[in-house]
């Protein structure tokens, strides 16, 4: 569990490092305005923090929904994930992590 830690930071510490430009809450789904909100510490305040956030999980959630993933992983992956807020960043970090480390079938 220590790398996921390490994960967890190093996401969080990009998120305030990082940031991207032109960004809208319009389109944005309700789990990662949520999630981002409570990573920058506003859902009404759009700053480079909550754009950041926004940018990883969306990208995060496409690369998931791109993978086939065992449903044991998944399922720890994503009770890990709602562990740490719902962050699909993380649940994709555990995915990578855990497929990687899968024996092979």
């Amino acid at each position: 569990m220590n790398i996921y830690a390490n994960k967890i930071v190093f996401f969080l510490l990009s998120v305030f490092l990082l940031s991207c430009t032109g960004l809208q809450l319009a389109g944005v789904p309700q789990e990662i305005k949520h999630y981002c909100g409570q990573i920058s510490g506003s859902t009404e305040v759009i700053n480079e923090t909550m754009k950041t956030c926004i940018q990883y999980e969306q990208e995060a959630k496409k690369e998931l929904l791109k993978m086939s993933i065992p449903f044991e992983v998944a399922k720890y992956c994503r009770d890990l994930s709602e562990s740490t807020g719902g962050s699909y960043q993380v649940m994709k970090t555990c995915v990578i992590q855990n497929m990687s480390s899968s024996p092979e079938e």
